[in-house]
């Protein structure tokens, strides 16, 4: 029997304090819609007691109209829920409303203001962003503190933090030191290959090499790579330009045989012109008949004929052979723009580096001389919160606290700060 008794309490207090939490959200529900003001993105939802459609939802646009079903559009951007509702009952005795029955029929009657409920189904969301896990848009509930929007968010982004620590920062800035150095001392090793390649003097570089602070075996490596790359070019170079003497060759080869050939034909022509002569004298004296003449004229046309085709041979033999030694020159000069090309770029390279590795080298220097930096750093547990929120017509920046109530539409920014 005490036992019956205890449990009918408990259950009295749990409805007790059900009724309470219940009383106390609709009273903030009902303190914000009192106070707040509705805007474009918020929803309406109308609901009309009388007829088959009883609840429909309507986003304000951005000119400030809500398209209600029987009302149509309604300015609603700027006024309280209770003045739009005020508005929709000042409009609804002035709409008919027409509705079908089961049987067919269409009924037409009016509203009663009693019949028509308004309210706020969505509101307008609310942004974080700044130094947190997950920054973006989240939906807004009444009562909203910005400490429920950081639980959403998935709470301070701690390795933003860690990211910004100034021993990491001088462990990032030695990183970068010694790649430039490594980057420095390749780019010194291109130029003085290049300068060789030229044929210019590659002292300075040298010199330059000598100063930079990297690992011996590091620097031969580089050294052999840009080594290996002259070496490759230098026997490719030499490739090509064998191949173009030795077509030069077999051209000035062929020129000399096709000269040769010019000449004897030349020699036959004329023996067969002699010939040709001599039996004509004799054709006139009777001697000869004139089919030996005949057949003579034909030796001569066909000797000058192989002559003409020599001459043409031996023509464009020696605009070939002219063709391949301007293409040995060629070879040389378009290398030699090549390496110009590629040492200019290396020199520009050189002198982006040198800046970089000074700036790098002195922010080094400027850490490890200044005694106040600790191996850590505290972090301020107050992080800067500020509120981004329009009032009438204008925006204005709120500075808050985790426990500052949000209004719909409100930007968070949150952003952490070192002591």
């Amino acid at each position: 029997m005490a036992m019956h008794r205890m449990k009918n309490r408990l259950n009295t207090s749990t409805m007790i304090w059900t009724a309470v939490l219940a009383t106390f959200v609709t009273c903030t529900q009902s303190s914000l819609a009192a106070e707040y003001r509705l805007a474009s993105g918020d929803t309406i939802e109308l609901a009309i007691a009388s007829t088959t459609q009883s609840q429909q939802r309507a986003v304000l646009g951005l000119d400030g109209t809500v398209s209600l079903p029987v009302l149509g559009e309604i300015k609603a951007a700027g006024l309280t829920l209770s003045e739009l509702r005020s508005k929709v009952k000042a409009e609804i005795p002035k709409r008919m409303i027409r509705q079908r029955t089961a049987e067919g029929r269409e009924l037409i009657f009016t509203l009663l203001p009693d019949e028509v409920t308004v309210n706020i189904a969505e509101y307008r969301p609310i942004y974080i962003s700044g130094d947190v896990s997950r920054a973006g848009e989240q939906a807004f509930r009444p009562g909203m503190t910005v400490r429920h929007a950081l639980a959403v968010a998935g709470g301070y982004d701690a390795m933003r933090i860690r990211l910004e620590n100034p021993l990491t920062q001088m462990m990032d800035w030695k990183s970068e030191y010694e790649a430039l150095q490594a980057q420095h001392a390749q780019v010194l090793l291109q130029i003085k290959r290049l300068k060789t390649e030229l044929g210019e003097d590659s002292e300075t570089s040298k010199n330059e090499l000598e100063r930079i602070g990297i690992s011996e075996d590091l620097l031969a490596q580089i050294s052999a790579v840009e080594d290996d790359r002259y070496n490759n070019r230098t026997e490719s170079l030499k490739k090509e330009t064998d191949y173009i003497r030795r077509r030069i060759v077999q051209s000035d080869t062929q020129i000399g045989i096709l000269s040769e050939q010019q000449q004897k034909e030349k020699e036959a022509m004329q023996s067969d012109l002699d010939d040709l002569k001599s039996l004509k004298e004799f054709h006139d004296r009777g001697t000869v008949p004139i089919t030996r003449v005949m057949d003579a004229k034909r030796a001569s046309l066909v000797s000058a004929s192989r002559l003409l085709q020599t001459m043409a041979q031996l023509e464009q033999s020696r605009k070939d052979r002219e063709e391949v030694a301007r293409s040995l020159d060629k070879v040389g000069e378009e290398r030699r723009d090549n390496l110009l090309q590629e040492l200019q770029n290396a020199t520009i390279q050189l002198s982006s580096i040198r800046p970089r590795l000074t700036a790098l080298q002195q922010k080094l220097l400027a850490f490890s001389g200044n005694s106040r930096l600790q191996s850590s750093r505290d972090f301020s547990n107050r992080p800067e919160i500020f509120i981004t929120r329009k009032v009438t017509d204008r925006y204005e920046r709120i500075t808050s606290n985790e426990d500052t109530e949000l209004m719909p539409g409100d930007v968070i920014e949150i952003a952490l700060r070192m002591d």
